[in-house]
């Protein structure tokens, strides 16, 4: 829609409150050469920073550009086998309940290099939905050295927040800077010299230190605006959208038995 009102085809019929698809099946309305050409050149930029983004955010691939013909897009994660079963696990995890996805929020953080993770109590959560708890020396190979041995008890926290959302329903910046502030409350509570603001759970404050480093982390069945992923960039929040936990989940094989999703499996992973 945005490509369309920039380059104003010549065509006045076209109205542009309606679904622009429905135009492509009118044999009466066409595109000038140059229009054309103008929406290809647009399409591909705007498909091609889209792409490099997915990139740079680190989520899984999933399309990109044919080598031999840049005109064309191909899909990238379904031509391994294992990844059949996307559309299962797709269609369990958007039935979800909110209490079921931070439960399976919790769990899935143990896959990050976090030793636990606990979800907290919905009615007391205070904008943080689940914590984690890590230690460096799971990223680092440590030696029996006397310094690698202190360091080998250096512990990060993992926060996050879980959105069941439709995929339809993308998130915002706004639930972005509503996180942010969550986690800030939270560790302002952790300051003995601040005044407590914190509405979560007593009891989340002391499992956690206040100088220890918080890695903050946003979940979600849906996916993230252009502005939201730009804005969560900015701020070093890591985000995972419906797509990027699913592919996690087929690359850990989590509730696969026999190349399919199996619910039971899936369950008994999310409990354990």
């Amino acid at each position: 829609m945005q490509i369309i009102i920039s380059f104003k085809p010549t065509f006045a019929s076209l109205n542009l409150n309606d679904e622009v698809d429905r135009y492509a099946i009118d044999n009466s309305l066409t595109l000038t050469t140059s229009e054309h050409d103008k929406l290809l050149k647009q399409t591909k930029k705007n498909l091609k920073k889209y792409v490099e983004s997915r990139t740079q955010k680190g989520s899984f691939s999933k399309f990109s550009f044919s080598v031999s013909d840049d005109d064309f897009i191909v899909g990238l994660a379904n031509t391994r086998k294992e990844f059949e079963v996307f559309p299962d696990i797709l269609r369990y995890m958007i039935k979800m309940d909110d209490n079921d996805f931070e439960k399976f929020s919790g769990k899935y953080i143990q896959l990050h290099f976090c030793d636990f993770g606990f979800v907290t109590r919905k009615s007391s959560d205070g904008g943080i939905d689940f914590i984690g708890n890590g230690t460096f020396k799971r990223l680092v190979n440590i030696s029996d050295k006397p310094v690698d041995l202190k360091n080998k008890n250096l512990s990060f926290r993992m926060v996050g927040q879980s959105k069941r959302y439709k995929p339809e329903n993308a998130i915002g910046p706004k639930e972005i800077r509503e996180f942010l502030g969550s986690v800030r409350i939270l560790q302002e509570a952790l300051n003995p010299n601040k005044e407590n603001a914190w509405l979560g759970q007593i009891d989340v404050l002391n499992k956690i230190k206040l100088a220890e480093p918080f890695i903050y982390t946003f979940l979600t069945t849906s996916y993230y605006s252009d502005d939201a992923v730009d804005l969560a960039n900015k701020l070093g929040i890591y985000i995972y959208d419906i797509d990027d936990l699913i592919f996690d989940l087929i690359e850990h094989k989590v509730g696969i038995k026999n190349d399919k999703f199996n619910t039971a499996d899936f369950e008994t992973w999310c409990r354990t």
